[in-house]
């Protein structure tokens, strides 16, 4: 089963940094850079696998500036789109900005995303972002913002966006009560803004636990959006970008100095990792520890997590847990389910799974699925139970579902 088809390429320059913010997914305890030789040999390997994107990050990306010119053009030059994470700092003033700015859009970069919220300005001014921002501004590269959640800080990351868009005489538009997802717009140009939900790890594990997001559980989680190939300052290949994931061995698929990124792929889709990345698989796990015997298993899933990251870590770092995961996971291993829903229209977990003639619901199969296929059909029933209805509601989960039908039928398989 075939789910993991990486289109974006993500390096890790640096893990050097020149802020030291306390929400930070890293460990402050020193630093490696990852060689030229094997950054430029990644993206060649990247654009051999038609992935689409180069994402440059740290750390600090710009603390390593020549070399993440280079291999901007690199990326470039074999037709792929670049984007960078940086913090600004750089920008000490306004020609700074704009030097910076135009040497990165000579050498291709499409996107440049800025951190901005009152953490990071604990270590970089507001006004180098504004150098910077006017900088990016002045070019046709592509412009948004990445700020952090922290209950105690959400008003000054509020105040900061506001101050921005008047000082860039552009205009804001924010989406919903105590949140600063949305858009600043500043005349014909439009530069979203994001806000990321901290995760309890790094530095961030100092962080009280009264500051992160209300906790959900997991069952209402559907699948890993796993798009990225990860390659570490080290080396380490990953298909994970969650900073949980960092520490742990167990997510890593192999290294540059061995391994190329084509075999890291076909390692990912033969093993569990494919299954963590096909439907419902946070909900049939959950599902199966609680009908486990192991004491650890019954406790684990009680619980209420800030992320879906770290449910994951928490049972796979566990290695008795992940033991009886993966013994179940190989049962079905090499099998290919077809999938059966109910006549009633309703949630996807209500499905059936079958193999070899024998019918099992889908909350206690722990095997692979494939994800296009799954919402192909589970669209298609949707579709089929609401083909004679003339309600209003009916009439908008039709539109919904003929486009998510469209959306999942692009889905590419993988030739690995």
């Amino acid at each position: 089963m075939v789910n993991y088809i990486p289109k974006h390429l993500a390096l890790v320059m640096t893990d050097r940094c020149n802020a030291t913010c306390r929400f930070c997914g890293h460990e402050k305890t020193g630093y490696q850079d990852l060689s030229n030789e094997d950054m430029l040999n990644c993206i060649e390997q990247a654009h051999d696998l038609d992935m689409k994107r180069v994402l440059f990050s740290g750390g600090e990306p710009t603390l390593r500036y020549e070399d993440l010119l280079q291999g901007i053009r690199y990326a470039n030059s074999k037709g792929m789109e670049t984007q960078i994470v940086t913090n600004a700092s750089y920008a000490i003033d306004e020609e700074r900005g704009r030097q910076v700015a135009k040497e990165f859009e000579e050498a291709g970069l499409k996107w440049i995303v800025f951190s901005l919220d009152k953490d990071h300005q604990d270590y970089i001014p507001y006004i180098s972002v504004l150098n910077a921002t006017k900088g990016a501004l002045s070019t046709n590269m592509n412009t948004r913002f990445k700020t952090h959640f922290r209950k105690s800080i959400v008003k000054d990351n509020f105040s900061l966006l506001l101050n921005l868009a008047k000082d860039l005489g552009g205009k804001h538009e924010f989406e919903g009560k105590g949140s600063v997802d949305g858009k600043i717009t500043v005349g014909n140009k439009v530069l979203p803004v994001e806000q990321r939900y901290i995760v309890r790890s790094g530095e961030a594990k100092k962080i009280k636990k009264s500051e992160f997001r209300a906790r959900y559980k997991i069952k209402d989680y559907e699948r890993c959006c796993t798009e990225d190939m990860v390659v570490k300052t080290n080396g380490d290949i990953t298909p994970c970008l969650g900073f949980e994931a960092f520490p742990y061995n167990f997510y890593v698929v192999g290294n540059v100095a061995d391994t190329s990124l084509r075999t890291a792929a076909v390692r990912v889709n033969e093993s569990i990792t494919d299954m963590m990345l096909s439907p419902y698989s946070f909900f049939r796990i959950k599902s199966f520890l609680e009908k486990s015997g192991n004491e650890k298993a019954k406790k684990m899933p009680n619980k209420r997590y800030s992320t879906f990251c770290e449910y994951c870590v928490g049972v796979f770092s566990k290695p008795d847990l992940k033991e009886q995961i993966v013994e179940e996971f190989n049962k079905f291993r090499r099998v290919k389910p077809e999938v059966m829903f109910e006549k009633d229209i309703g949630p996807a977990r209500k499905a059936k799974v079958i193999v070899d003639g024998k019918e099992i619901n889908l909350s206690d199969y722990l095997g692979p699925l494939s994800y296009k296929d799954f919402y192909t059909k589970y669209c298609e029933h949707i579709l089929n139970s609401l083909e004679d209805k003339k309600e209003k509601r009916a009439i908008r989960d039709k539109k919904l579902f003929e486009k998510q039908l469209k959306i999942v039928s692009e889905m590419e398989n993988a030739e690995y």
